[in-house]
């Protein structure tokens, strides 16, 4: 996610899910709504066949529930991953945040 504030195109970005306490319930896209998006991505001719899947944080299980749902219907196949941490400063503590791209092609 080296480009920040531009979403590229062949990319499907993951968000995570937030605990809402007005209605004491967890808000956020269903893993449906990541799963049609990247077949949408596979499916479009400018992206060749291949979809970046990219997360951060607590959206990383996520990205990967999704690659391999997808992996396991035989809609895609997983072809590369990659994970690296991020450091930050952030009120006078430092943050390490996680970040994983799933490369998926079209079966």
């Amino acid at each position: 996610m080296e480009n920040k504030g531009k979403l590229k195109d062949g990319c499907v970005y993951i968000s995570s899910r937030r605990f809402d306490p007005e209605t004491k319930t967890m808000t956020g896209k269903d893993l449906s709504v990541y799963q049609l998006a990247t077949l949408r991505q596979l499916k479009d001719p400018k992206n060749k066949g291949k979809v970046s899947i990219l997360a951060r944080g607590r959206a990383t299980s996520r990205a990967c529930d999704v690659a391999a749902i997808l992996e396991r219907e035989g809609m895609a196949k997983i072809s590369d991953v990659k994970i690296k941490t991020n450091s930050f400063e952030k009120e006078n503590r430092e943050i390490h945040v996680t970040e994983i791209e799933i490369k998926v092609e079209k079966v």
